[in-house]
């Protein structure tokens, strides 16, 4: 049987490894599915335009996955306060473990983004293939901060994914604001898909951009 650490590593490497794939998954193929199954014509009768439809489908992530990974969260902080654990292998910090949420509810988002704008039948596995082989390519130690910017990449500065020097920088609690600023812009961009109103939601998503960027640069 596997003590508290062995728990909780199990389900930190879920978490932070799989979770945010699955939800992109989850979210990407409802958000199509919805469209290519006429749903959205049934929905025509109600008082909602794309916009607030796009919103709801965020919403739902938020809700939904959003929920199971703040429970995964919760599990570790007790998990992490209880168990025993050697010096490679310490819990993670309230900000780590907002850092992980903020992945899977931003995986989620991704995927309501990748399929309200890319509406062909391989929007998914591009996605997916942006997700998995982009972060791959930012956090290859060979590259390092001298030509990647590593706070592009979603958990390089976490302290316990790579023993490399470059990757043990910067602040945690910025890190995961700025993860935060990305999901709202993946919001943001769902709801700039509508024509109407597209002018004041870009300038939202323009404060949003500068904002983030600002936390990236002073999480370094």
């Amino acid at each position: 049987m596997p003590d508290i650490a062995g728990v909780y590593q199990g389900i930190l490497y879920l978490s932070a490894l799989y979770l945010g794939l699955l939800t992109y998954l989850a979210a990407h193929l409802v958000t199509s599915s919805t469209r290519r199954s006429d749903a959205d014509r049934q929905l025509d009768a109600t008082p909602l335009d794309d916009r607030a439809k796009g919103g709801a489908a965020c919403l739902g992530v938020l809700l939904g996955p959003g929920s199971v990974a703040l429970v995964l969260v919760l599990v570790l902080g007790v998990l992490g306060a209880l168990g025993t654990f050697d010096a490679e292998g310490q819990p993670f910090s309230s900000a780590e473990l907002g850092q992980i949420f903020m992945t899977v509810i931003g995986g989620g988002l991704f995927g309501v983004l990748t399929a309200t704008w890319l509406r062909f039948p391989g929007s998914l596995p591009v996605g997916l293939l942006v997700l998995m082989f982009g972060t791959i390519f930012l956090a290859n130690p060979k590259l390092g901060p001298d030509n990647v910017t590593p706070w592009l990449a979603p958990y390089l500065t976490a302290k316990n994914w790579g023993d490399e020097p470059w990757a043990l920088m910067g602040s945690q609690t910025w890190h995961a604001i700025y993860l935060a600023g990305l999901c709202a812009l993946a919001c943001c961009g769902v709801l700039l898909h509508q024509r109407e109103g597209r002018l004041r939601w870009l300038s939202v998503g323009a404060g949003l951009f500068v904002l983030t960027a600002l936390a990236g640069w002073v999480q370094l």
